[in-house]
């Protein structure tokens, strides 16, 4: 693993080698999709300003 992946390890006070039993995991983060978008984008772009256009075509 990369450093910078295990930011959110030390932010949560947990690591992967600290993990003994399932209990353990519960004080892992969660990382849901709004975050993992925030990390690839957050840097490069202005969240509030992109506009998401879906076009979808169904053929017969």
């Amino acid at each position: 693993m990369r450093r910078s992946d295990l930011k959110a390890f030390d932010a949560a006070t947990a690591h992967p080698d600290q993990v003994k039993s399932l209990d353990d995991i519960r004080r892992f983060l969660v990382i849901d999709q709004r975050m993992l978008r925030d990390r690839q984008l957050g840097r490069l772009a202005d969240m509030e300003k992109i506009i998401l256009l879906i076009v979808q075509s169904l053929a017969s």
